[in-house]
């Protein structure tokens, strides 16, 4: 499927429309985005987007386009310029590549009847954010090129004035389904003429839209590169080719892209295999049509092959599918084959299917690796003595063994959001690092052990450690053992929580503070600072104001949200004697407790406050 999309002009952001978001955004806005590819607002003083692509305009929506501008106040002058279907033909070949990534396409409008003039003074509030530009509630329904000038600065568009949106789907064999369909509603148009035309503008195939809406159009010769629909009161058009996508869409679209011609379903017997078994196979295939699936031709020549986990060829096979499109094959292994992923491959009529499987030499093991640790938590700066201890299945101890122990880290992650803000969910996060290594031999027992010293400067970070030991006997077969340690920054857990998540600005918010051990036991008597920055910067005045946790770990107090509409913001934290908590009032809340390092703990939330209950944005206190 096909859809014509232009791009806004801005540098951060890709958009990749689907059809049914293009409808939506019809429906709703009354103008469906159709082009596409992002530019910096800084090279031009004004731009309808970036690379070809067709505005559509509904005049039952919202009847404008969205224009690029700088801040402030601008002065436009705009005109409409008639489009007859030569003439945007003529235009589209003039750009019938993707532009050059970030170039805006300038149409030329010599010759072409200009139907309506008007100027507007257009105020851009935020950068990168478009304004709308109004059409004039006559212009009728059809093709028009939308140009805007203003202090020498020219930018232009291509637009589509009408109810109807068209659709296109491809199918295998080069026929295309075309539908018609009103934006605001979805139902179908009928009696609606659409012509296929290639990309110098040549007419391909012509037809007329069923009661469904639809029509299916199959060209002799030639690639349809535009689509062209007309009813008596309404137009519509729909680009074909990459032309019209975006560049970050071309490169995996190519206009010589098609769908494969068959539907392979490929599988083995098992997924793993020991040397000297024979795998079995099964394919079963179905030809694609242009109506769905049918059974692949009697002549279809099919390739199996089975590469061994070195990419070298085991064997080939050329078996003859039955009258049901299915075949079932084997392939014997050797006795002593390479070890590893081995990997079947079919081809058939261009079509190639893949299917992993694994060939392993399974040995039972003979003992069993067990690593322990006191406990499961710790935290940074502590020792954690590890123990290693290894033993056969019959109940003797695995001495003089080698022994690798390897540990790893993972981060935990404990605050998401602005500055701080802890509203993560728990559990480990991002990738797993080997930080150290260590070696040793077992004793007569069979264990061995180690104390292993936590970094100490790991404050403000959470970790998930694993120790994982491989014992080698005299047989050389390790066999590995593990356990995870999880590693705090600080020994107290601080949570700070409000009953809502908006407030009006100025009224009072309740909020709870919590302070636990990492075992989940409430501390008493923590003495907590309830902070509150009226702003993103750290200079504003502060209101400072002390609470004490009860006997149930908890204290409450109450706060007034920032005089203006904004958020508040927040930290987390632990001690063995203070505890601080810091309420920021525009970026979140903040619980704070210290350790008797100085290593803080914060605690979060994210309440709204504003005169709004939909705030766009976040305001400063």
């Amino acid at each position: 499927m096909r859809l014509l999309f232009q791009h806004e002009p801005r540098a951060p952001r890709r958009i990749a429309l689907l059809t049914l978001i293009a409808l939506l955004s019809a429906t709703v806005f009354g103008v469906g985005i159709l082009g596409v590819t992002a530019w910096s607002q800084s090279e031009a003083a004004l731009s309808f987007g970036v690379g070809q692509g067709i505005q559509m305009v509904d005049p039952a929506g919202q009847n404008g386009v969205p224009l690029w501008l700088p801040p402030g106040e601008t002065t436009v002058d705009f005109a409409l310029y008639a489009l007859s279907d030569d003439a945007l033909l003529a235009r589209v070949q003039s750009v019938n590549a993707p532009p050059i990534w970030g170039e805006p396409v300038l149409y030329d409008v010599a010759g072409l009847p200009r139907v309506h003039a008007w100027q507007a003074t257009l105020n851009a509030v935020e950068p990168y954010a478009p304004v709308t530009v109004t059409l004039p509630d006559d212009v009728p329904h059809g093709a028009y090129i939308l140009e805007g000038t203003h202090a020498g600065d020219r930018a232009t568009v291509m637009v589509s004035v009408g109810t109807t949106a068209l659709l296109a789907r491809r199918g295998v064999d080069g026929t295309y389904l075309l539908w018609a369909a009103q934006l605001q509603t979805g139902a179908p148009v009928a009696g609606m003429e659409i012509t296929l035309y290639d990309g110098a503008g040549t007419s391909l195939s012509s037809g007329v839209t069923d009661t469904s809406g639809r029509v299916r159009l199959q060209p002799a010769a030639g690639t349809p590169a535009t689509a062209i629909g007309h009813t008596a009161t309404d137009s519509a058009v729909l680009g074909l080719t990459s032309a019209w996508f975006s560049l970050d869409n071309t490169w995996w679209t190519p206009d010589s892209w098609a769908p494969d011609a068959h539907r392979v379903y490929l599988y083995t017997d098992r997924p793993i295999y020991r040397p000297g078994q024979t795998v079995h196979y099964t394919v079963i295939v179905r030809a694609v049509t242009g109506n769905g699936y049918a059974p692949p031709a009697a002549d279809a020549a099919v390739t199996v092959t089975l590469y061994d986990a070195r990419n070298n060829t085991v064997a080939v096979q050329s078996p003859t599918l039955d009258e049901l499109g299915a075949v079932h094959g084997a392939f014997a292994l050797a006795d002593e084959p390479p070890l590893g992923t081995y990997r079947l491959e079919l081809d058939i009529a261009g079509t190639r299917v893949v299917q992993t499987l694994d060939v392993a030499a399974y040995t039972k093991p003979e003992y069993a690796v067990e690593v322990t640790t006191p406990d499961a938590t710790a935290i940074a700066g502590d020792v954690i003595p590890v123990a290693v201890r290894a033993d056969y299945f019959f109940g003797q101890p695995v001495a003089a063994a080698a022994v690798k122990l390897q540990i790893y880290r993972t981060p935990i992650f404990g605050g998401y959001g602005y500055y701080g803000d802890d509203i993560w969910w728990p559990g480990p996060g991002g990738w797993e690092t080997l930080v150290d290594e260590e070696t040793g031999i077992t004793d007569a027992d069979g264990t061995w052990s180690l104390d292993y010293p936590l970094p100490a400067d790991d404050a403000g970070a959470d970790w998930s450690y694993r120790f994982v030991a491989a014992v080698t006997d005299a047989r050389n077969t390790p066999i590995e053992g593990s356990v995870n340690v999880a590693v705090y920054w600080s020994e107290l857990q601080l949570d700070l929580t409000t009953p809502r998540y908006g407030y009006a600005a100025g009224t009072p918010v309740d909020m709870t503070i919590r302070a636990r051990d990492r075992a989940g036991a409430p501390l008493a008597a923590q003495e907590v600072t309830l902070r509150l920055n009226r702003g993103w910067e750290e200079t504003l005045p502060d209101i400072v104001r002390p609470v004490t946790t009860g006997a149930d770990g908890a204290a409450t107090t109450t706060s007034r949200t920032c005089p203006r509409a904004g958020t508040a913001s927040s930290p987390r934290a632990p001690t063995p004697a203070a505890v601080a908590a810091r309420w920021r009032a525009i970026c979140g809340s903040t619980a704070r407790a210290r350790t008797g390092g100085g290593v803080p703990t914060t605690a979060s939330r994210w309440p709204w406050t504003g005169t709004n209950t939909r705030p766009a944005r976040r305001p400063r206190c």
